[in-house]
């Protein structure tokens, strides 16, 4: 049985850690439930803790999310920006065709891109995302199972910035599962959607439900398990160095490359300057 009570306690537990009074922190908002529910729990640490809190979108063109966001933020009085990737010229399966790289793969780059540049133009200090306990844990196993053990001990509650740029991201679910924020979202009665990208592979990635499947197997024999081994990946000491950024020599955004994947896919689709700021700006902050 989910106990809502706990898992949102837990939530605004770890999100204290996570800001600093006078912050301004911008929720990436995708239309699902997790980011709904990160925007939830920081808007009620707002009650006890001074920063400022506004949601972001990045309107991909893909499935009608914008009405589930603006539904979101209007009913949590939390101020929305938005931004077109058509704005920039770029429509994923395009991208997708013109670099033969997989949908998800470009739709991560431009993702990635814009959810760093939009909030840090219009001043945020930090970056939440729905990262939820279990997402953690995924990315840790499959670090694990590929080599990646420096990449596996860098996942924690906050990725400091690594670069003048680049801002620092947080991750208020970090200690939440996936059943815990569906309950939270359906408790509260946050808009969010279930539908499904319609770019996503529809087999999907097998190993993601088979790790997602094991760990709450033994959760159902060890109950607690998943949160002391996200505890437990928290803990682990970081040793691995960061990739050493730069900045892009046309758009001057960090990178780690001589040109980011960014510009690579719009030179993929011969477009040449980029657009000046077209963010949207919807709701009020209160």
């Amino acid at each position: 049985m989910v106990s809502v009570k706990a898992a949102l306690e837990r939530a605004i537990r770890t999100s204290r850690k996570l800001v600093a009074p006078g912050d301004r922190v911008f929720v990436a908002v995708s239309g699902g439930k997790d980011s709904a529910v990160a925007l939830y729990v920081l808007r009620e640490l707002q009650k006890t803790k001074p920063f400022e809190l506004r949601a972001f979108h990045i309107d991909l063109g893909l499935t009608p999310t914008l009405g589930v966001v603006e539904d979101l933020a209007g009913m949590l009085g939390v101020q929305l920006h938005t931004v077109s990737l058509r704005d920039y010229g770029i429509d994923i399966p395009s991208a997708s065709r013109a670099l033969r790289r997989p949908p998800c793969s470009v739709c991560g780059a431009v993702k990635r891109y814009l959810m760093n540049k939009a909030p840090r133009e219009l001043g945020a200090t930090k970056v939440a995302t729905g990262h939820n306990a279990d997402d953690i844990l995924v990315f840790f196993l499959k670090d694990l199972a590929q080599g990646r053990a420096d990449w596996a001990a860098k996942l924690k509650p906050i990725a400091p910035s690594t670069h003048p740029k680049l801002l620092p991201k947080i991750r208020p679910l970090f200690e939440v599962t996936g059943e815990e924020a569906l309950a939270i979202a359906e408790s509260q009665g946050l808009p969010f959607t279930r539908e499904r990208c319609p770019l996503a592979p529809l087999k999907g990635d097998w190993l993601q439900p088979f790790l997602q499947d094991f760990a709450r197997r033994v959760e159902e024999k060890h109950p607690g398990f998943r949160l002391q081994l996200v505890r437990g990946v928290a803990q682990l000491p970081v040793t691995g160095q960061n990739p050493e950024l730069r900045e892009c020599r046309l758009c001057g955004e960090p990178t780690s490359k001589d040109i980011c994947d960014f510009c690579r896919i719009r030179i993929a689709l011969h477009l040449t300057s980029l657009p000046s700021s077209s963010l949207g700006e919807k709701g009020s902050n209160i």
